[in-house]
Formats: C-alpha cells, structure tokens, sequence
C-alpha cells in the first residue's frame, strides 16, 4: 500500500478487528486513515470522505465479508476477493482471481479504501 500513497492515493483501512501488529504494519505502508474494531464502516467511509474533500465516485474499496456490504455500495469501485462471501461478490464492481492469504495480503488488510487526491476517477469497470 506504500506504493499507492507514494502515487498520490489516499489510502485507509477500516477493520472489525483489533490488533497492535496491523496497526504497525499499517503505519509501516503508509496507511493514512487506520480504522481498528469498527463495524460502522460506512460511517467511518463517510468520515474518511469528508476528510479527504473527494467524492464517493473517487473511492475504491475492498471487503470480503458482510460488514463490507454496506460500504460496497457507496463506493465508485468495490472490489471482492475470488474468497469473499457470496453476497460481497455478487456486490463488488470487480472479482479478483487471488484467494486466500494472497488476496488479503494484496489488500494489506480485510478492507481497505483508497481515493485519489487529484479528484479525478476512472470508470468503476476500469482497474488502474
């Protein structure tokens, strides 16, 4: 995820869990917004938003569990791993074809967003 901050992305991680290790790793990649033991994930979305000024449209997000839900649908972008529930899958934009720990570790987390600075979007079919 450092690599998408060092790009020019705003990247965030909102996560039900709580864990000392995540949130190191987190700071390590240059995770901006880290959001541990949240279920309200469209809530802190909301927050994330208005923090960074951009647009719903401008955000990617990745989820594989129900919780994600309720975010996937106010996101630009909503991406499910190949090993995400049923339902996250039949809501995400994009299906990856990594499942497992792959999966995961391409998210650095169990949800992540990321919003560009600039304010400029691509379609949600597109993956840049």
């Amino acid at each position: 995820m450092a690599w998408l901050t060092e790009s020019g992305l705003v990247t965030g991680v909102i996560s039900g869990r709580v864990s000392k290790g995540t949130d190191a790793r987190l700071r390590l990649l240059k995770v901006k917004h880290i959001y541990q033991h949240r279920l309200d994930k469209a809530d802190v979305l909301a927050e994330i938003i208005a923090a960074e000024g951009v647009s719903k449209d401008d955000v990617v997000y990745v989820g594989d569990d129900i919780p994600d839900l309720a975010v996937m649908s106010r996101v630009g972008l909503a991406v499910a791993p190949a090993n995400a529930r049923p339902e996250v899958k039949a809501a995400a934009h994009y299906v990856t074809k990594a499942t497992g720990e792959t999966a995961r570790s391409a998210s650095s987390s169990r949800s992540s967003c990321a919003a560009r600075e600039s304010g400029t979007r691509s379609s949600p079919n597109t993956v840049n």
